[in-house]
């Protein structure tokens, strides 16, 4: 679950880049990849017919089996360990030129969330995350990690946010990524490209 607050900002970015191929990290019930189909091939292309579709969209359900509840919007959905589903999502489908990674990141550990960010900027244009620090759910599990604006100051647009920081989305670019995730691994290696 996410705030709904986090919904129209996603929506306009989606309808903005209108990506090509969109890859959800964490389907959870299919609304990232609802709201992704409505405004890539319908709004841009009206192609309301799945066997009309053009835009690729891929899901990784962070469970072992795919629970998605919506209808069925996805090109393809990849239930498991999230480091296998990745790969085999990316070798299939990839590269992105959208990736959602929206209500995910508290459930992953710092360095793991840190890991994925990484490995998502080597195979996607745009990567748009989605954080909330409030608690969502009394009968959801406590979180692994709390994220703010703060921590995505360097790298990551901001695109929208709430006053009091309890929910935002930001936005990272291709073109970011090399000032994000490149340049600081060669100054800490003193390699040279």
């Amino acid at each position: 679950m996410c705030d709904p607050a986090l919904i129209s900002p996603v929506a306009e970015v989606i309808k903005n880049l209108n990506p090509q191929s969109v890859l959800d990290v964490g389907t959870g019930l299919g609304k990232w990849g609802l709201i992704a189909r409505e405004y890539t091939d319908i709004w841009h292309g009206s192609r309301h017919d799945k066997a009309e579709w053009q835009t690729k969209i891929i899901g990784l359900e962070l469970q072992k089996q795919k629970r998605s509840a919506g209808p069925n919007v996805y090109t393809a959905i990849y239930p498991g360990d999230l480091k296998l589903t990745y790969l085999r999502a990316i070798e299939e489908f990839g590269p992105f030129d959208l990736t959602l990674v929206i209500g995910v990141l508290d459930t992953l550990t710092p360095k793991d969330a840190c890991a994925l960010l990484g490995h998502l900027s080597l195979a996607s244009k745009n990567i748009l995350v989605g954080y909330s620090s409030k608690n969502r759910s009394e009968k959801k599990a406590a979180p692994l990690s709390t994220w703010s604006a703060e921590v995505f100051d360097s790298g990551f647009k901001p695109v929208a946010a709430a006053p009091d920081d309890s929910w935002g989305v930001r936005l990272f670019t291709q073109e970011l990524r090399y000032k994000t995730f490149v340049q600081p691994a060669i100054v800490g290696t003193r390699r040279v490209l």
